[in-house]
């Protein structure tokens, strides 16, 4: 939810590279609102702009959207690229991978 309220003010891209430093880094749990506030803080989002954000209704609907979007296609890990709704790219591929795909199109 917090994610997508930094994208609309213009911090999504630093938040989400935030969320990631924190996880991956600290093995933080980046599902406890503290811990999500703190990165929000990190990036310049208020304490108050982010709380409203998680209990907003909006973001809500947008991450029940999201998860049945990822449980449409399966998706179990990231990254993970939906091509134009016909291939699916899953993990870290070479370039030479996306040729292919993208090829076939």
């Amino acid at each position: 939810m917090s994610r997508e309220y930094a994208k609309e003010i213009g911090k999504g891209e630093e938040f989400v590279l935030e969320m990631w430093k924190t996880y991956f880094g600290f093995n933080a749990n980046i599902n406890d609102d503290a811990i999500i506030i703190d990165i929000a803080k990190k990036v310049g989002i208020s304490e108050s702009e982010v709380k409203k954000a998680l209990v907003n209704p909006k973001y809500e609907e947008s991450l029940e959207k999201n998860m049945k979007e990822g449980a449409r296609y399966r998706i179990n890990s990231v990254p993970t690229f939906i091509i134009e709704d016909k291939y699916i790219v899953v993990g870290a591929q070479t370039e030479d991978v996306f040729k292919e795909v993208f090829e076939k199109l």
